[in-house]
């Protein structure tokens, strides 16, 4: 980013920007820097890159911070962005690097969606504080990114998690509590 800091997220949707503009023009550029964006991938939180080794694998913070705070949609945006880059430029390290955080993933739904309601976030695991449950657009944002990656790996606990996040979402008396909670946060 301009300020210097680093983002999952970013890397992700640059990566996939710099491929599809790569399938329009056939600019080699293009996938020139879609590969050096994927570089940063590789260097952990610690030295000032987006891997976190986590228990459940390697993950990419959108937040990188220690403790790891986990945000999941941008992980699965820059999991979104490997895969442009593994089946536009056939590029075998992004294709290695989305198994592993596709694995990460799988290992991380119990954790990340509960019987209620999916988290934002893991801070509660990583840090031991308030759990921090998404919001509906979140949730709807989690409910939309299990159907990309369902398709993407035809994996079925994708499907099986997205499933419970539809009927999830349905839940008003869940919902408020949510809000609530939110709301909590700011009253002194």
């Amino acid at each position: 980013t301009p300020d210097g800091h680093v983002s999952a997220i970013v890397q992700g949707l640059v990566i996939s920007a710099l491929c599809r503009s790569y399938v329009i023009d056939k600019n080699e550029l293009h996938l020139d820097l879609a590969r050096r964006a994927k570089r940063g991938l590789r260097v952990p939180v610690e030295k000032g890159g987006v891997l976190a080794r986590s228990r459940w694998g390697p993950m990419y913070e959108e937040y990188p911070s220690l403790p790891y705070s986990h945000v999941i949609n941008g992980f699965i945006f820059c999991l979104m962005g490997l895969y442009d880059l593994k089946k536009i430029a056939g590029d075998t390290e992004a294709e290695q690097l989305l198994q592993e955080g596709c694995q990460a993933l799988k290992s991380v739904i119990p954790s990340w969606v509960e019987e209620s309601w999916s988290k934002y976030d893991l801070r509660d695991i990583t840090n031991e504080e308030v759990k921090n449950y998404a919001t509906l657009h979140y949730q709807i944002l989690h409910y939309d990114q299990m159907e990309v990656m369902k398709r993407i790996t035809e994996k079925n606990i994708f499907e099986e998690c997205k499933k419970r996040l539809k009927i999830q979402s349905k839940s008003k008396k869940f919902l408020a509590k949510v809000y609530a909670n939110k709301v909590k946060k700011f009253i002194i």
